[in-house]
Parts: C-alpha cells; sequence; structure tokens
C-alpha cells in the first residue's frame, strides 16, 4: 500500500506529464507510439497509478524534445511491465 506523501507525488508527477502533453497537442496514444510505451503506462503515468522508470524516462524524453518525431524508435528501451 502506498503512503499517501507517494500518492501525492505520483498524482503530481502525472499532472505534470499530462499538462507537457497537452501543451504539445499530444494524445496519449501519439505518446506512447513515440515513447515506445504502452498506452496503459502513459494513462497510469498520467493518472497517478506509477510506472516503470524507464516508462517515464522514455516518457520525459519525448516530452523534453523540441522534435519527438526526429527520435528513432531504436532509441527507445522496452520494457514489459
Amino acid at each position: 500500500m502506498k503512503s499517501s506523501e507517494e500518492r501525492e507525488y505520483l498524482s503530481s508527477l502525472g499532472q505534470r506529464v499530462r499538462n507537457k502533453r497537452l501543451r504539445r497537442r499530444m494524445t496519449m496514444k501519439q505518446l506512447a507510439g513515440l515513447s515506445g510505451a504502452s498506452f496503459t503506462a502513459v494513462w497510469r503515468l498520467e493518472n497517478g497509478r506509477g510506472c516503470h522508470i524507464w516508462t517515464y524516462m522514455r516518457v520525459r524524453k519525448i516530452l523534453e524534445t523540441d522534435n519527438p518525431i526526429a527520435i528513432e524508435k531504436t532509441d527507445a528501451i522496452v520494457v514489459d511491465q
């Protein structure tokens, strides 16, 4: 069971990820495709449910890149959850 502090942190992190994605006018499906993460993993991250650290790193890389389309799929690390 997660502590209230953990839940609050994950919720805040998810909101920041969602806000960045929306500012880039991306859907969750697009973000998932560009990052190599599953839609479910992106949904869990944005909804404060947590995710694997590699999922977060791949999503962050896409959201912090000026031209996310330029990142090649081979750069993404695929981790089954």
